[in-house]
């Protein structure tokens, strides 16, 4: 009996410790919904007059309501700010800014950049990334290797925003650093950064790390850029990296100059690696002529599915001397045949024909 009674008390000791932490929760979770509608009233109460102020309508009384809130809570005018920024092009942007800039919220928040809670590190940069701060950039290029992961995540944004290409060899050593950061968002803020971006990724390609190579080549590539050509095909041809050359090959396709075309040609006919022919194989029908036509048919009969589809695909690219060559054997009986024809198909969608009388 006393072992029950025991038993008893301890599954109510562990209830009604379940029922305080629902409870805690519950409380902790209704006050966080108080402080955002707050802080939504707050934020209600000085849009508008920053949307006055960057129209170059604002008035007395909008100054006003803009400096009490910068000198109450510099933080909500930021924030409303980093949101309103975001929407606004040209003049408006920079009317803005200036305010910002004006009432001091930009020098602090370049000192908040090294504050050392990780929450005033990342909305620093966020105010930063939307006006498009360039003196601050290196400042926030260090944060790349912040140890709080979001902070660095956040820096990255922010560099891409601020579009100045002495932040391109940071972005591309974070991608082999000790905090690495993803691939896919550094490739997005070098994007941002555009064609200025160009002469550093050049060099990234030949000195970065392997994972800075790999986003080297494939910026180049959804870049365009041409002048990149010769060091494509040199990190092609001898880079260590499986990946680095794949990203290559890819890029000679997006960036379409003929030069790439012995190079993709000779690795399509020669290498065992089936990524790699299926991408020269597309990356031909960008790039290659007349003269390619047959190496892709021949390509189409390839035992590799990747490898066929592609090639299918590349003669559809190459116009109509391709599309003649796959309705030629999409009636044929060979391997190639149901490529031929789901190339043909998915053009036709692509490209309905207009039918007769359409017109008129």
């Amino acid at each position: 009996m006393n072992l029950n009674l025991i038993a008893l008390g301890a599954l109510g000791a562990v209830m009604m410790a379940l029922v305080l932490t629902l409870v805690s929760s519950a409380v902790h979770r209704r006050r966080r919904q108080r402080r955002a509608q707050r802080r939504e009233v707050q934020m209600r109460r000085v849009r508008p007059h920053l949307v006055a102020m960057a129209s170059g309508e604002g008035e007395k009384e909008d100054e006003d309501v803009i400096d009490a809130v910068a000198a109450e809570d510099a933080d909500l005018l930021a924030e409303a700010a980093v949101e309103m920024l975001g929407k606004l092009r040209g003049e408006a942007h920079s009317e803005l800014v200036a305010l910002l800039a004006g009432r001091g919220l930009l020098a602090a928040a370049r000192r908040q950049l090294t504050a050392r809670s990780p929450d005033s590190r990342a909305r620093a940069a966020l105010l930063l990334g939307a006006t498009g701060d360039r003196d601050s950039v290196a400042d926030v290029a260090r944060m790349l290797d912040d140890p709080v992961p979001e902070v660095g995540r956040v820096a990255a944004r922010t560099l891409g925003k601020q579009g100045d290409s002495g932040a391109v060899a940071p972005l591309l050593a974070s991608l082999d650093g000790s905090h690495r950061l993803p691939l896919g968002l550094v490739a997005t803020s070098l994007l941002a950064i555009g064609r200025t971006a160009i002469e550093p990724l050049r060099a990234g390609l030949a000195s970065a790390g392997r994972n800075g190579r790999v986003a080297s080549a494939e910026v180049l590539g959804r870049l365009g850029a041409v002048e990149s050509i010769d060091g494509l095909l040199a990190a092609l041809a001898d880079d260590p990296d499986r990946e680095v050359r794949l990203r290559c090959a890819h890029a000679l396709g997006r960036i379409g100059a003929p030069k790439g075309a012995p190079a993709l040609t000779r690795l399509l006919t020669t290498t065992d690696d089936v990524v790699m022919r299926a991408i020269c194989a597309r990356s031909l029908g960008e790039v290659g002529g007349p003269a390619t036509v047959a190496l892709l048919v021949t390509a189409i009969n390839d035992s590799q599915h990747a490898v066929a589809g592609n090639a299918a695909e590349a003669l559809v690219a190459l116009g109509p001397a391709g599309m003649a060559a796959l309705e030629t054997m999409a009636v044929g009986g060979g391997s190639g045949a149901p490529y031929a024809r789901q190339a043909l198909a998915r053009e036709q969608l692509r490209n309905p024909p207009e039918r007769e009388g359409a017109s008129a």
